[in-house]
């Protein structure tokens, strides 16, 4: 399985940091160029729909954040013209375990088990849920319900072709995209337990600033425009109601499968 590391070629430091941890476990991998926000034409800009995400109530994506999601379209894109049945990326401020290339050997040859697996954890206190033993010392579960970051995930050909049929003009960011099942219609998304990734933040951040300025613009038109509260709370409403009840169905389903199958 290839794995690519998305990496601003401004960001010296955060590649020398990922470089240092590959070679630490022994892990070839492939520097991907990312987009740069202060770069965007407006051909990237249309990539995204922007009147989308204020038609839902949502504040105008950065630049720095619509780079980083259209860094991990592009990926998207060359797995599915290579013919690769899979592969794992991962941000430059990914820290990474031992364990790493034993789990994504075992993740090998079984693409047809998962659409996307998360090696990374955000939000430990989250409920897990296993579904498959795969290796002594791991299992693939469910979490209820989505675990946001996408420094460190692997997804076969097929999700990518999905996702990018799907949101040919993405609203939201990539970690909002990858987990939320019961919009992207993925429905084998796992989680490695215990994660095998984790997010270093001492590395200097390239995009929240940028966030940061979004969200004060965005509190700033709330306040002159109530009505944006209104479609946010209806759309928190039909959110919580769709995953609730796909959750549910999903995890019947996953009770009859053999922990061991995998």
């Amino acid at each position: 399985m290839k794995c690519f590391v998305i990496n601003l070629t401004a960001a010296c430091e955060r590649r020398v940091a990922i470089d240092r941890e590959f070679r630490k476990i022994g892990l070839p991998y492939e520097l991907w160029p990312a987009v740069d926000g202060h770069d965007l034409t407006e051909q990237d800009l249309q990539a995204i729909d922007r009147s989308g995400r204020l038609r839902a109530g949502l504040a105008p994506l950065d630049p720095m954040a619509a780079a980083c999601l259209l860094s991990h379209v592009s990926v998207f894109r060359h797995l599915q013209e290579t013919g690769d049945y899979m592969a794992a990326i991962f941000e430059d401020d990914a820290r990474l375990h031992p364990d790493l290339p034993d789990v994504l050997e075992a993740l090998e040859g079984k693409a047809d088990r998962f659409d996307v697996v998360k090696l990374n954890r955000s939000y430990r206190t989250l409920s897990y849920f296993p579904v498959y033993q795969f290796m002594d010392s791991h299992s693939l579960g469910r979490v209820k319900y989505q675990d946001h970051g996408a420094y460190g995930y692997v997804i076969t050909r097929r999700a990518a072709a999905h996702l990018l049929e799907r949101f040919p003009r993405p609203v939201h960011e990539i970690d909002w995209i990858i987990p939320r099942f019961w919009e992207n219609g993925l429905h084998k998304i796992m989680y490695v337990d215990p994660p095998v990734v984790f997010h270093d933040d001492i590395l200097p951040s390239y995009i929240d600033h940028g966030r940061v300025d979004s969200r004060l613009k965005y509190r700033r038109m709330m306040r002159r425009n109530p009505k944006v509260f209104g479609l946010r709370l209806r759309a928190a409403v039909l959110r919580s109601l769709r995953r609730f009840y796909l959750f549910r169905k999903l995890r019947k389903t996953d009770r009859d499968i053999d922990p061991l199958s995998f």
